[in-house]
């Protein structure tokens, strides 16, 4: 018997080192696989941070790259302004320096095609739409935040008087007069009510007080 409980002992001992090794490779995976989708994600951000950053870049980068063939091609004697850089069939020749002859003419004749303007045409707009868009989504933020700020500045004033009105007729009768206070009570409830909520209202209320 005694030797059957030992076998039993044992062989729990086992399981549990099993258990417990089991759990330690899981654990080992699920940190592999962890570490894994970090770095793939990662990757993933950086990418598509970067691919944003070349959107939001392009036409910049592009304009950099028309000025400076336009420059080159002054410096090689042709008349043309710096600034006069659609003259895409005379600067398709001198291609910056980070650009090859083939592709730079390639793009040239790309920019120089009715469809390019008229999808730069229908771009602009859309960028014209989206710029007006924005000030006008700005001007009813600001508004709104006028009125918000004020509508606070008003509940707040109307939260004092109420709070004033309140102390003031639970007062000792010894101190105020109460023999002609009906009028002062319909003020008092307009006030309550909301009624009294403007300067107009309130400057005549306090001067009754008083």
């Amino acid at each position: 018997m005694p030797f059957k409980e030992e076998t039993n002992k044992e062989r729990h001992i086992e399981a549990n080192r099993n258990g417990e090794r089991a759990t330690m490779a899981l654990m080992e995976v699920l940190l592999e696989d962890q570490q894994q989708l970090t770095f793939d994600t990662m990757v993933k951000n950086t990418l598509e941070a970067f691919i944003n950053v070349l959107k939001d870049r392009y036409s910049d980068m592009m304009y950099n790259l028309k000025i400076t063939s336009t420059r080159i091609t002054r410096n090689d004697g042709c008349d043309i302004v710096v600034g006069d850089y659609k003259q895409f069939k005379i600067i398709r020749q001198y291609p910056p320096d980070s650009i090859p002859d083939g592709m730079w003419a390639q793009m040239c004749d790309l920019w120089d095609s009715e469809a390019w303007r008229k999808k730069s045409r229908i771009a602009k707009s859309n960028r014209d739409e989206e710029v007006q868009m924005k000030v006008e989504r700005r001007s009813r933020q600001e508004l709104e935040e006028e009125m918000r700020k004020e509508r606070h500045e008003r509940l707040e004033l109307e939260q004092q008087m109420k709070e004033f009105m309140k102390k003031f007729m639970q007062r000792p009768s010894s101190v105020v007069d109460h023999s002609d206070s009906q009028p002062l009570k319909l003020m008092v409830q307009a006030q309550m009510q909301g009624f009294l909520c403007s300067s107009h209202g309130i400057v005549p209320l306090m001067h009754g007080l008083c």
